[in-house]
């Protein structure tokens, strides 16, 4: 069971207060989506959807407690009224026992301010490898909800508590309970301007930044016009802080928190989407250049490239730096979700494969930012459930595998020798592969005048990439030295149930499965003997969620068909320096045609780190049987 903890949205019942809520009760955040915590997780909308379903279902009430003390009932402080998801996190409705005296205690620190933070602990049901802000993640995207705890210190101190509710209580109660009638008894607006003003001034540096470091025209004016709106939106809420900061009481009414509160909601929720209209403009700007880059044309702005002798286009007309490449990045969530069927054929040996595509189609082409409406099947696809490790200064990379797990320890008594346990690691040094294919003679006019047919052809090229890559893990996966075998044992199920076993049986923790399409097909129309029923009550129109006994199910045509691979959660990853390169050529008969190939190139290679936790399965029953 894990915890995650930082400072919450904690709002508590000012008395007299119209707020819906009665004595003992509040709300606050027990989980922020976005936020970083000390594994490197972070918490996806939609991850607590099926857990609240569950508690709904069966009535079973979440309890709140003091610091996660599961140990001590006392620790047992309320109950969650209400729990539902927005787009902000988890927010939570509580009441604690207020005939308690330690909830009351608790409920007192709060309304304080002294203790203003939650927390909720937590099983990871399903993850997946993800980024906040280029760095890398562990994407929680299921997990089940076990408690929500109010704790006094949390694990991201940058979060600002502004939202908690001033008390109007007149009685000259010593409680340290902010009366609302009583500016004096309010928070410090010095403090809380102190607090708005390095947010503020942190989002303006951010798009500050983001206006110089921009790559075109369309980011620039994007990130000052949301500068622009920043500024406008914090003006008043800093004005009524400075304004209340050279009072005489020098503090903050109820009313006067409720504008802040509204204010800083409104810029967070901006903020977020300001990164995301930054973040698109910059994608859709570079695609746009790098393709006109691969292409040996002229970009938007009339820009001309010409190829060096290893074939990779340069600007040289003198608008821009001439010693850019005209590479294609993607980053680590676009390399796992950029996968799609469309491209399978590589020759074998050391030459590149060449891909017929066809320039016209019916269908519209797929852009890289409509995969995950698009094509949600692969999106979860193999690339996209393995650890992806970024190599970076070249080829050359180094990891550490395991040689033996022997692990022995036991209770010893006092003074007797303690067992020994054999745990040998050895170092690998290894080089990313080449992963390649050029296309067929394409007509140059036909690539510059048509946006569809240089997208559609790009993608094809970079799809074609990914899937050889897909090959390239579960081949290196199946011929693993160490890896265990496991024979077919009375059917596809009871096979596949035994992997998982072998396993448990190390201490290892099941992490995938990867089967060919028609063995997931003959699991998904598996009938119970006599009444022929669906088993997994699997219909045309309701298709079966992909997990086996809870473990997640991958769909892979690079798996034979009658084998299955199993690993463990950490037994292997895949390298790669997170770009696939776009480059064009025209010279020799493609010129005198008008005509030109595009090869699509990136380096990958399978990292094996603990061979012990690959199961390779045989589902085949053998001959006779």
């Amino acid at each position: 069971m894990r915890r995650m903890n930082w400072s919450g949205d904690l709002r508590v019942r000012a008395v007299g207060a119209s707020d819906g809520l009665s004595d003992g009760e509040f709300t606050g955040y027990a989980s922020v989506f976005g936020n970083i915590d000390s594994y490197g997780d972070v918490v996806a909308p939609g991850a607590f959807t099926d857990t609240l379903a569950e508690l709904k279902a069966s009535g079973r009430v979440l309890p709140v407690l003091y610091g996660h003390d599961f140990t001590d009932p006392t620790s047992n402080i309320g109950e969650v009224l209400d729990a539902t998801e927005d787009d902000h996190g988890l927010l939570v409705r509580c009441r604690l026992d207020m005939d308690d005296e330690k909830a009351a205690k608790v409920y007192r620190l709060m309304k304080g301010r002294r203790v203003n933070e939650m927390s909720f602990a937590f099983d990871v049901l399903d993850a997946e490898p993800g980024e906040v802000n280029g760095t890398p993640v562990n994407l929680l995207t299921r997990v089940k909800l076990y408690e929500v705890s109010v704790v006094p210190i949390g694990a991201n101190p940058k979060a600002s508590v502004l939202s908690v509710k001033a008390d109007d209580d007149t009685t000259g109660d010593t409680t340290g309970d902010p009366d609302d009638d009583n500016p004096d008894d309010g928070p410090s607006a010095a403090d809380v301007l102190e607090d708005v003003q390095a947010y503020v001034g942190s989002l303006l540096d951010s798009l500050d930044a983001a206006a110089e470091g921009a790559t075109s025209a369309a980011e620039k004016g994007a990130a000052l016009e949301h500068r622009k709106a920043a500024t406008t939106a914090a003006a008043p809420v800093l004005a009524l802080l400075k304004a209340r900061s050279g009072s005489a009481a020098g503090r903050l009414t109820e009313h006067d928190m409720k504008d802040v509160n509204r204010t800083m909601d409104t810029l967070h929720t901006k903020a977020g989407n300001w990164k995301a209209d930054l973040d698109r403009t910059r994608r859709q700007v570079a695609e746009g250049q790098a393709v006109y880059a691969a292409l040996g044309i002229g970009g938007n702005n009339g820009g001309t490239y010409r190829k060096d002798a290893n074939g990779t286009a340069h600007r040289v007309d003198g608008h821009g730096n001439g010693d850019r490449p005209a590479r294609l990045a993607v980053t680590p969530s676009a390399l796992r979700s950029a996968i799609t069927p469309a491209v399978r054929a590589l020759a074998a040996g050391g030459m590149k494969a060449e891909a017929t595509v066809s320039i016209i189609d019916e269908n519209p082409p797929v852009p890289l930012t409509a995969l995950t409406t698009v094509e949600p099947e692969r999106v979860f696809g193999l690339l996209g459930n393995v650890q992806l490790v970024t190599v970076t200064g070249g080829e050359a990379f180094t990891y550490l595998r395991q040689a033996t797990r022997d692990l022995n320890a036991a209770v010893v008594p006092i003074g007797t020798e303690k067992p020994t346990s054999n745990i040998t690691m050895e170092t690998v040094n290894d080089t990313l592969d080449r992963v390649a294919h050029i296309s067929g003679a394409v007509d140059v006019y036909t690539m510059q005048d048509s946006a569809e047919a240089r997208t559609l052809l790009t993608n094809e090229l970079r799809y074609g990439v990914y899937l050889a890559v897909e090959q390239q893990f579960t081949t290196a996966v199946m011929n693993a030295s160490g890896a265990v075998v496991n024979a077919y044992t009375g059917g596809v199920l009871d096979t596949l149930r035994h992997s998982l076993t072998a396993l448990h049986n190390q201490e290892l923790e099941p992490g995938l499965v990867i089967v060919n399409p028609d063995t997931w097909e003959q699991i998904e129309l598996s009938r119970a003997d006599g009444s022929g029923q669906f088993v997994f009550g699997s219909t045309p129109v309701n298709p079966v969620d992909r997990t086996l006994y809870g473990v997640p199910v991958v769909v892979s045509t690079s798996v034979p068909a009658g084998k299955a691979i199993t690993t463990a959660t950490d037994a292997v990853a895949l390298a790669t320096d997170g770009m696939v390169a776009m480059a064009s050529d025209t010279s020799g008969d493609l010129f005198t045609h008008n005509q030109m190939k595009i090869r699509a190139e990136g380096r990958f290679k399978p990292v094996i780190r603990r061979p012990q936790g690959l199961v390779l399965s045989d589902l085949a029953a053998p001959a006779g049987d």
